[in-house]
Formats: C-alpha cells, sequence, structure tokens
C-alpha cells in the first residue's frame, strides 16, 4: 500500500470520529450544585433523552436561537437533577448545550442553572 494510501485512510478514519460539544466550562445550578463539563458531554451524548423539537429554533432556549438552529432537533434531559436542553445535529455529529433549569423559584418559575456565558468546543 502507498504512503498517500494510508495518509488518507487515516484522515477518514479520523474526521469520521470527530464529535464536537459546544459548552460551557460548567454549569451552576441552585438545587443540584455544580456540573462539570466532562458530566454534561456524559448526559448528553447519544443523542440521549427525549426529543422535544425537530427545530431547536421553536422553543426559547438561552443559547439555540436563530435560524442557524433550524432544522436540527432539541432534546431534553435529566443530568444530576438539573433539566438541560441541547442541540444535535447528526451530519456533522455536533452537540450544543442550550440551556438548563433546576428546581422551582418562590415564583414559581424554574429555576435557571448559571453558567460561564461562553460555549468552548472540543
Amino acid at each position: 500500500m502507498h504512503i498517500t494510501s494510508i495518509l488518507a485512510l487515516a484522515l477518514s478514519a479520523t474526521a469520521a470520529s470527530a464529535t464536537t460539544w459546544w459548552t460551557p466550562a460548567n454549569l451552576q445550578c441552585p438545587d443540584a450544585g455544580t456540573i462539570t463539563r466532562a458530566e454534561l458531554i456524559a448526559g448528553i451524548t447519544g443523542p440521549v433523552g427525549e426529543l422535544r423539537e425537530t427545530s431547536a429554533n421553536n422553543l426559547a432556549t438561552k443559547y439555540c436561537g436563530g435560524t442557524r438552529f433550524r432544522g436540527i432537533p432539541l432534546y431534553f434531559v435529566t443530568v444530576k437533577g438539573a433539566n438541560l436542553s441541547y442541540a444535535y445535529r447528526k451530519s456533522t455529529d455536533e452537540y450544543w448545550y442550550c440551556s438548563a433549569t433546576n428546581g422551582r423559584h418562590p415564583s414559581g418559575w424554574p429555576n435557571v442553572c448559571a453558567d460561564s456565558g461562553t460555549l468552548v468546543s472540543s
């Protein structure tokens, strides 16, 4: 086998397994405490959870609005007691953290989990 064939095969194998997660460094939830990036990634990878919407931009979330998310499914899952929403695009194997809530505020509305405000990829 020629070296160029081996190199092409290796590059195609690498590209095929390149999952990307767009998540904050961690979440701070009122009742659930800290959810690390590793816990967040482990909790959404699959994808897992309930398919809630076929286009993530149809529901109000912190990060997954706008036309960029049209046609990308939105999932809901519970991680360490927090209710997370995330979008997953199968064609590019990309996951986006969208928002998280945990428990109830005295007003009756869900408590929002705080994050760094920046989504980083890996």
